[in-house]
């Protein structure tokens, strides 16, 4: 969720006018909580946060999973990109030239997202008083979508060739600076957790990490 800077406080917009504070009091809240679940920038490349992001496991001796999960204003392509550039990033630090994503999972999360609602009632009490209560309900429900892919990589030192579909083999140096520059990102790389030894994919001898 993405909150707004306000030009203005809500206690501040609440008790501006005396003599009517207690009837915009609750409206400023309503009108606060409306305006800090306005739609915000997709998710960033970045690693997993309560904004979304990509995560790793290491699977196998040259093999990962890697996922992108990202917030409503973030499309599904945009995902699947931030998954593809994160398996790269780890090719690239393990000095890997290539991989194979294996397999994919759609791991889209759907959420019910209730929307706040107020009324108002309006009585007197005795000789010449007046009262105004206010009530907050959630009549609305929507439900946001967040997309969610998850990968499973292979690694290679020389170009896998025989079984793999040509659009499943993605050159690791390529792959960096396509989606580096489609998204306009710098060069930095997430540091990994400490890789060592010998590792293998295939009949491929990968280098230590």
């Amino acid at each position: 969720m993405h909150f707004l800077r306000l030009p203005f406080s809500c206690a501040h917009f609440a008790f501006r006018t005396p003599r009517s504070s207690f009837i915009l009091y609750p409206l400023a809240i309503i009108a606060c909580l409306l305006l800090s679940s306005c739609a915000g920038p997709p998710t960033a490349y970045q690693p997993v946060s309560r904004d979304g992001g990509y995560t790793q496991n290491k699977t196998g001796p040259a093999a990962y999973t890697v996922s992108f999960i990202g917030n409503p204003e973030t499309s599904y392509p945009r995902a699947y990109d931030f998954a593809v550039l994160r398996a790269a990033e780890i090719g690239s630090q393990l000095g890997f030239t290539w991989f194979v994503i294996e397999g994919q999972a759609d791991n889209s999360q759907r959420q019910v997202v209730q929307s706040p609602t107020t009324t108002q009632t309006f009585g007197t009490i005795g000789p010449g008083g007046t009262f105004i209560g206010n009530s907050i309900y959630f009549p609305n429900q929507t439900t946001e979508f967040r997309p969610g892919v998850q990968l499973s990589i292979t690694y290679y030192t020389d170009k896998p060739t025989g079984k793999f579909l040509p659009n499943s083999v993605y050159n690791v140096a390529d792959t960096l600076a396509s989606l580096r520059a489609k998204y306009n990102l710098s060069a930095n790389l997430t540091p990994l957790p400490p890789v060592t030894g010998n590792t293998t994919a295939g009949n491929t001898t990968a280098p230590q990490g």
